[in-house]
């Protein structure tokens, strides 16, 4: 806790048929969130299956957040798409901004136009700045990911 950087747990289904699913669940999440009330914790692709467990987990505890990205490997078939997004949407509208979006920098910056200053404050999106450090980064044989959350909620 001493750098405010949030931790990102994988969970939800798994590709890898030796991956054990009840430790990918994440209501899993909920336990080290209630025990680490000053920890940022994000439960990546929102617990696919498990949406509704993930969607209580970010409700109850306001140190947890979720993120949409990669819901689906392979085919995305029209019944289980619309599963999803109304699974996702009540979730925006339930456990309000503590959704995030990650992924390629280049793909999200694209859709911000604001972002959190030092303090704390919204301002301007200076994408400039962002570039220079994703190239920075990236230069130095870094994994670069970025983060953001809808806005006007």
């Amino acid at each position: 806790m001493e750098f405010d950087v949030p931790v990102m747990f994988h969970t939800g289904d798994t590709y890898n048929p030796r991956g054990k699913l009840r430790y990918a669940h994440p209501l899993n999440i909920d336990v080290v969130a209630v025990d680490n009330p000053g920890l940022k914790l994000v439960i990546c692709h929102v617990g696919n299956p498990w949406i509704l467990d993930c969607m209580e987990t970010v409700y109850k505890n306001k140190n947890v957040y979720a993120d949409i990205s990669g819901l689906v490997l392979g085919d995305f078939e029209s019944k289980f798409k619309k599963f999803v997004l109304r699974h996702v949407r009540d979730m925006i509208l339930y456990a309000g901004t503590r959704i995030l979006m990650k992924g390629a920098p280049d793909r999200l910056l694209d859709r911000c136009a604001q972002q959190r200053g030092a303090s704390g404050e919204i301002e301007p999106m200076d994408r400039k700045s962002w570039e220079g450090w994703i190239d920075t980064l990236g230069g130095q044989g870094l994994r670069v990911l970025a983060a953001a959350r809808p806005s006007g909620r």
